[in-house]
């Protein structure tokens, strides 16, 4: 109560400065515009304040008050990052790094190169530190003479307050250039952090195909998390501390044996012996670390497989199967992890050891030499020993970051020298960093191309990067030699996929000419994509020329590409935006009727790779960028798959034929050679009906200042960000994770004692100096010494090893519980959080709770265990100093109270600004083809420029917060030092305990800054353990059972049926819908509206409807994947929301829209569960028309396969492995949705027979847009805006004239010529 009182009456005192330094700042001069990040918008304060204020840092005072006052931060309180070290200025440093000499050592030779020269402040300040360390023991033997003195005329108070005086002007300068030596070190951290992150980003958008095998986006997380940070941590003070601290060692080794004569040298020799034990342990550190590293990558991977992947692997009820890949990457990670820390345990306590035996033989060869031990050679020794310690302590240190950077070093240089895509080469030099945006339309580039037909003659284009690396560019060959290290250790799974797949194109010519459209078309797995990727320069062109492709070429992947963003920004794609334009693009894409029944109409946000739109409608999206980007030449990848016949119909009028401009199509819809050419009008002969319900383009077209339509655009939600002081209850969770409070109490009390061992230890050098016991030798006290110290040892290790354990058993559960609580989370989860927002919690956060926590305990026990027994130990001395000890604590909580807030959110904002850097990464390199075509990579640039200098600025911010802190707390420090030894000069009797309270005080000053800064680390990261822990508590999907007695409830406390009493479900297979509304969003218009209707055993439903009307929405909540809002599901009876998820999803086959293929082997894609024989295996594989791909693969089912199965398999191809897949088990009900969609129509016919054998006793939901692969079922049902209009027979629906499955047959042209006469 007092202490709120009292803290009640200082915030009213300071209420006023407060309000009057924030006047000041409101009219402070802005950033410049052009120059500013997104929201930072003041100056830097640094640049304009005086040195006094520089080097005392009270230019932070302002930033720190608002902290206090305001209790919390908000974006716009942070001010803007100096220009000198924005990503845009330091980036360029690292541009012109030379691997052709094949050094190993080239990044780390250029950033010593270009960096170090910016930082001479920083060696300056670290040369006085070096002066005031050597200076601070001869002020100390001064003292300490001089109060040991018995002669009373020689004992002047004035002399003793000067030399008090002395003694702390040494300390206090060498604290002041301790604090600036960090603050320049950390701007050249800061600087080499930018720098890299911006490199691996702007690598990362030119990444060819081979490379991205090498490099998925989880492996180039860790590089830009975990490598980055490494090496912009040796760039602060290691690098010079290697030098310094071995110069400290020699200078005090220099003053011990001024101090003590050649006994000394015994010392350093005992030292010297130690050292390579000391460098061996941390190089077996180092090599454990790197190893753990390996599988953090592996489980980073691993992990953004799933989160990217989370709806099939939800559909297919996988999770558990992707779980247990990660948590065995997870187990191996924690192995190596800990066996470091067993070798960081030991290399503490060989440095303790060390210490301790230095000392030892120094005072034992000074006394067997026939040496007194006086007082000012025992305590001036023992504080040259306290000054020796650390730089003891961190050499090995500094060398372990030295050896362990080499890993983190490798990694990030492989990664540079990796292959880059031949596009990128030819992007890279019209790129344009001043600019928001690549516009198309004002850089298109007057060249010939642009007039001419693009000309292909005997070209061979290849995947895979050729092994001599000639790489051809258009129109011309070149050699270039790239003397690229190949990695000592590739990964096994790389070298099967780069030994497997080498797919060719051999011998193609083809003539595109302007104002034409030209169609590719060939069975699945032909090669279509590869020859539009080899036009685009995508792939290697091994010899043949290519010529006139234009500079401006719009493309639409067959798998569209979709930002994290609005729709409107997603086609605009970086261009400005003109309106009539924009409508224009709308109308001919037919997307006015689905963006007219969006929530916040053209603004609304779609979500991370449209997750939240059909099929059709990302297609019709990419479609419409393609057009508003008015590109020279138009490339189309399947833009038709996925719609159905009337829009199709449409977008071919109005987008594909019309287009005035070099275009290609390439499908395998129409049933032509290449080598065949024909008009477009032989193959359109019926003109397209128009959809009867007319909307104005103006209704879908948003206004940005509308608060209310903006609100109801947002999909995203926003990152949490705790605030306020971290309560006990957040550090009892913690710890609840790994270990009991019993255990805990008395690990913590350990050190407490460990650190009253080590000061009984420092008594007894006393009682040594004096003889205070009679008739004993040195000996005696040497024995005593050294037992003293063993047991101090031996608790310092059982200590730490207890305490790393209770921290790795927290960090394996944490993880565990997070893996588990964001795997079975709803997808709405999913839906409103970035994969990147996401993925942080598994990259940054757990590497914080791995590696950080362990440290920062140790480090704040240590701290107040030190303080503790110290501050004892000196009032027990010296009781008067008391007074003046409790007024310094006063001002000191002042301090720290002014300074945690500040300190604690700018490290919040820290976290939560760096989300966005992992999202963008991400979502880029799922998109890198897309960018690189349309030439977007400057805009990507410079938004992920931006995200790196927000986040900077809260490093930077929070960093001069830290030393404003420090800086004061030091000079307390030594008042306290002052006060001390004063008053064991003036006051205190006995000369030895007089020495040890004004030694005991030295050793305390660094303590006061270093105890609340640790505390404020700990908080921060505590915000990584709330952040885990709020992905922890988010709620789970569907029904996650809790055992209560005899009965199983759900999550609602709702009974649910036991997988035991659906041992045979479903026998049937009779599916029922009963007046189901489904809704994606709480306040959203639901987007299926009371459907109903049945379907019995083994009948074969056909499912058609416009793009978007609702039919993979079926499919959704026949998963559970989206709940009912109204209405029941049931099957064979059975209301499936009863069900559990895991018995359900395994219970219905499903054929996906979008195929899925996860990392592993084709066996392992095709039988996850290893249920079937290879004969079973091979059967389905034959059913499906995929023998003769495989057989001719040289591993055949033991196949790598990466993410998406990028490396083996066309897209059509997928589709056909997934329908393998639900062909190898015998479901009694199979969902299959736009199963053959990107199948030649030979094949699609072959499977259609398959699917008629094999599923013949099986109930089938079919969603399909063609509809020769419906025509057949049972039953037709046709849905229009989330309605069911039509339930019929094919024949019944058809013998309606105006039925709306009749006008979908007359629109499909050559489906109605060929089957349905």
């Amino acid at each position: 109560m007092f202490i709120n009182s009292f803290e009640t009456k200082i915030k009213k005192k300071f209420s006023l400065l407060y309000e009057k330094l924030d006047d000041e700042d409101e009219n402070e001069p802005s950033s410049s515009p052009s120059n500013s990040t997104n929201n930072f918008y003041k100056a830097c304060p640094e640049d304009n304040s005086s040195k006094w204020s520089k080097i005392s840092f009270n230019w932070v005072t302002k930033l720190i008050m608002k902290g206090y006052f305001k209790e919390s931060l908000e974006m716009n309180d942070i001010y803007d990052l100096p220009e000198l070290n924005k990503v845009q200025t330091t980036s360029k440093l690292l541009d012109d790094i030379n691997f052709s000499n094949g050094s190993k050592y080239a990044l780390i030779k250029h950033i010593y190169k270009n960096f170090l020269p910016k930082n001479k402040y920083a060696l300056i300040s670290n040369i006085f530190i070096t002066i005031f360390i050597f200076l601070s023991p001869i002020c100390l033997k001064f003292l300490i003479n001089y109060i040991s003195t018995d002669n009373d005329n020689e004992k002047s108070i004035l002399k003793g307050i000067l030399l008090c005086c002395l003694l702390c002007i040494s300390i206090l300068g060498q604290s002041i250039s301790q604090e600036l030596f960090y603050w320049f070190g950390m701007k050249n951290s800061f600087d080499v952090r930018g720098a890299l992150t911006a490199k691996i980003f702007e690598k990362t958008l030119k990444l060819s195909n081979v490379s991205k095998k090498k490099y998925r986006s989880g492996k180039i997380m860790n590089i830009m998390s975990i490598d980055v940070e490494n090496i912009s941590e040796f760039f602060w003070t290691y690098y010079l501390d290697i030098v310094s601290h071995t110069l400290q060692i020699l200078i005090l080794l220099g003053l011990l044996c001024y101090v003590v004569g050649p006994s000394g040298l015994v010392g350093f020799g005992v030292m010297v012996i130690a050292l390579p034990i000391n460098t061996m342990l941390c190089t077996k550190s180092s090599n454990y670390l790197e190893k753990s590293l390996e599988y953090s990558d592996s489980r980073t991977n691993l992990t953004s497989e799933l989160i990217t992947n989370i709806r099939p692997f939800k559909m297919y009820a996988w999770e558990n199967l992707f779980i247990n890949k990660i948590e065995e990457q997870r187990k191996q990670e924690l192995k190596f992890l800990f066996l470091r820390v067993l070798f960081w345990i030991f290399d503490h306590m060989m440095i303790e050891t060390n210490a301790t035996l230095v000392l030892v033989s120094t005072f034992a060869t000074y006394s067997l030499t026939g040496n007194t031990m006086s007082l000012d050679v025992t305590f001036t020794a023992m504080t040259i020993f306290a000054n020796l310690k650390l730089p003891l302590i961190y050499l090995p240190e500094d060398i372990y970051k030295a050896i362990g950077l080499m890993p983190s070093v490798k990694r990030i240089q492989n990664f540079l020298k990796s292959s880059e895509s031949l596009k990128s080469k030819e992007n890279n030099q019209n790129i344009n960093f001043n600019n928001n945006n690549n516009n198309n339309n004002n850089n298109k580039n007057n060249n010939n191309n642009d007039d001419n037909d693009i000309i292909i003659e005997n070209c061979t284009f290849q995947w895979n990067e050729p092994e001599n690396n000639n790489l051809f560019e258009f129109n011309q060959s070149e050699d270039e030699e790239e003397n690229e290290e190949e990695e000592e250790e590739e990964n096994e799974e790389n070298i099967k996929i780069n030994e497997n797949f080498d797919y060719k194109l051999n011998d193609i010519n083809l003539i595109v000419p302007k104002g034409k459209l030209t169609m590719i078309c060939g069975v699945v797995g032909s090669g279509k994509t590869s020859l539009v990727c080899g036009l685009i320069g995508e792939i290697y062109k091994l010899n043949g020329s290519v010529s006139g492709v234009p500079n401006n070429i719009s493309f639409t992947s067959q798998q569209p590409f979709l930002l994290s963003a609005s729709l409107r920004e997603n086609i605009l794609f970086g261009n400005e935006f003109d309106i009539e334009r924009y409508k224009k693009v709308i109308e001919s894409t037919a997307l006015t009727k689905d963006i007219v029944n969006l929530a916040g109409l053209d603004l609304t946000e779609i979500g991370e790779r449209g997750i939240n739109l059909s099929g059709g409608q990302k297609q019709r999206i990419s479609l419409a960028r393609a057009l508003y980007a008015n590109s020279d030449c138009f490339i189309f990848d399947e833009p038709l798959s996925a719609v159905d016949p009337e829009v199709a119909s449409h977008l071919f009028d109005h987008c594909i034929q019309g287009i005035d401009f070099k275009s290609i199509l390439k499908t395998k819809e129409i049933k032509k050679n290449v080598e065949n050419e024909t008009d477009s009008e032989e193959l359109i002969k019926n003109e397209i009906e128009i959809e009867n319900e007319i909307i104005d383009v103006n209704n879908v077209i948003s206004d940005k200042n509308d608060p209310n339509l903006i609100e109801k655009a947002k999909l995203l939600v926003k990152e949490d960000k705790n605030e306020g002081e971290v309560e006990f209850n957040v550090y009892k969770k913690y710890f609840s994770y790994g270990t009991s409070g019993v255990t805990l109490f008395i690990t913590i009390s350990l050190f407490f004692i460990g650190q009253a061992v080590y000061k009984v230890s420092d008594f007894w050098l006393a009682i040594w100096t004096e003889r205070s016991i009679e008739g004993k030798s040195d000996s005696f006290y040497i024995g005593y010494y050294l037992l003293i110290i063993g047991i101090f040892v031996s608790l310092l290790m059982i200590r730490t090893y207890s305490l790393s354990r209770i921290t790795f058993g927290i960090g394996k559960n944490l993880h565990s519980a997070l893996l588990k609580s964001v795997t079975y989370a709803s997808c709405r989860f999913f839906d409103t959080n970035p994969s990147g927002r996401i993925l942080n919690r598994f990259s940054k956060d757990t590497s914080d709770i791995d590696i950080h926590m362990l440290d920062l305990l140790s480090e704040v026990s240590i701290c107040f265990s030190e303080l503790t027994i110290g501050l004892i130990s000196i009032v027990f001395i010296i009781p008067i100093i008391i007074i003046p000890l409790t007024l310094l604590f006063i001002i000191y909580y002042i301090y720290q109270r002014l300074y945690r807030p500040s300190a604690r959110e700018l490290n919040r904002w820290e976290s939560i600004t760096l989300s966005p850097v992992f999202s963008l990464l991400q979502e880029c390199y799922n998109g890198l083809l897309t960018i690189r075509t349309y030439k977007q990579e400057s805009r990507f640039i410079k938004e992920m420029f931006d995200n790196i200098n927000i986040n900077l600025g809260c490093i930077f911010y929070s960093f001069a917060v830290h030393r404003w802190i420090s800086m004061r707390l030091e000079v307390m420090g030594c008042i306290m030092v002052f006060f001390t030894s004063l008053a064991a000069a003036l006051f205190t009797s006995n000369n030895g305990l007089a020495a040890l309270s004004v030694t005991t005080a030295l050793s305390l000053n660094g303590y006061l800054s270093w105890g609340v800064r640790r505390i404020v680390e700990l908080e921060v990261k505590m915000n990584s353990f709330q952040r885990i822990q709020s992905y922890i508590e988010i709620p789970k999907e569907g029904n996650k059972l809790i055992s209560t007695g005899t009965n199983q409830v759900d999550s609602d406390g709702l009974k649910t049926i036991s997988n035991g009493d659906l041992v045979n479900w479903p026998n049937k297979g009779i599916i029922e819908f009963k007046n189901v509304e489904i809704k994606y969003r709480p306040n959203s218009e639901p987007n299926l509206k009371d459907l109903s209707f049945k379907v019995q055993s083994s009948e074969k439903i056909g499912i058609v409807g416009r793009t978007g009307a609702g039919k993979t929405t079926i499919a959704s909540s026949l998963f559970r994947m989206v709940e009912c809002s109204k209405g029941l599901i049931l099957i064979d009876g059975i209301d499936i929301s009863k069900v559990q998820l895991q018995k359900l999803r395994s219970s219905i086959g499903i054929v996906p829209q979008d195929p899925f293929i996860f990392t592993g082997t084709i066996r392992s894609n095709i039988d996850p569960f290893n249920e079937f024989t290879d004969f079973e295996i091979w059967e389905s594989i034959e059913k499906v028309k995929l023998k003769d791909a495989i057989n001719s693969m040289p591993l055949k089912l033991e196949t790598a396969l990466q993410e998406n199965g990028d490396n083996g398999f066309s897209y059509g191809q997928k589709q056909l492995l997934c329908l393998c897949r639900t062909i190898l088990k015998n479901f009694k009900i199979i969902l299959m949705d736009e199963a053959t969609s990107s199948i030649d129509y030979h094949t699609a016919q072959l499977i259609k027979q398959t699917i008629q054998e094999n599923f013949k006793d099986c109930t089938t939901l079919t969603i399909a847009h063609r509809l020769e692969t419906i025509i057949d079922c049972n039953k037709i049902a046709v849905i229009d805006s989330g309605q069911l209009i039509e339930f019929d027979t094919p024949s019944n629906l058809m013998n309606i004239p105006n039925s709306k499955f009749n006008k979908l047959i007359k629109s499909q042209t050559d489906y109605s010529n060929n089957k349905i006469k």
